[in-house]
This record gives structure tokens, C-alpha cells and sequence, in this order.
């Protein structure tokens, strides 16, 4: 791989995130310089990483990223979990909170039924 190839380094980087080898995806992740993108699953692997690794001020800064993006009920409940590792109770409970006003789908569980 061509150590100026940001994208390649940025790929590698996702694969390894999805693998959970998190000091190989971050360091390819840097590496890259490529802007992360507004995907919150992604988004949400980078956190855990930071957090693995103990870097909890790149965990904040991620999580500040994390709750621009819009998230779906799981994806808002595995955020208020990561801002629960890093001490920011308020924000978890916020959150939360947050998710616990979005209208329910009552379809959805008589579909489950």
C-alpha cells in the first residue's frame, strides 16, 4: 500500500474498526486524514475505539460529532451507553430522555405479536 494513499489507509482503517483491532483502525484512521463521515454506525465504532484505547477526550470530541448525526432508537441507546463510559451522565440521561419522547409505533408491536 502507497503510504500517501489516504483512501487506502482510510478503508483499512474501517475494516479494521469492524474487526475491533481498535490501535491498527485508529492509527490507519489518522493516518488517512480523510474527514469521518456523518454515518452513525461508523461513528459509534470510532467512539468504542477511543474508548478501548482509554482516549476519552477523542471519545468526547466523537461523541460531540455523534449526536449531530441523526440516530435511530438502538443507535441512540448504544451512544447513551458510550457517553456513560467516558463519565458524561448528563448527556446519557439526556439522550435517553430524548428517546423516550419520539412517538411510538404501535404497528410495530402488533407486527411483533
Amino acid at each position: 500500500m502507497s503510504p500517501g494513499d489516504s483512501f487506502a489507509h482510510y478503508y483499512l482503517g474501517r475494516v479494521l474498526l469492524e474487526a475491533q483491532r481498535y490501535l491498527q483502525a485508529i492509527q490507519e484512521l489518522e493516518i488517512s486524514r480523510v474527514p469521518l463521515p456523518a454515518d452513525a454506525r461508523f461513528s459509534i465504532q470510532v467512539t468504542a475505539g477511543y474508548i478501548a484505547l482509554g482516549r476519552r477526550e477523542d471519545a468526547r470530541k466523537s461523541l460531540d460529532h455523534l449526536v449531530t448525526i441523526p440516530l435511530n432508537d438502538a443507535q441512540s441507546i448504544q451512544v447513551a451507553s458510550l457517553l456513560l463510559a467516558i463519565h458524561q451522565n448528563d448527556a446519557a440521561i439526556n439522550l435517553i430522555q430524548q428517546l423516550n419522547k419520539r412517538p411510538s409505533h404501535p404497528e410495530a408491536a402488533v407486527a411483533a405479536i
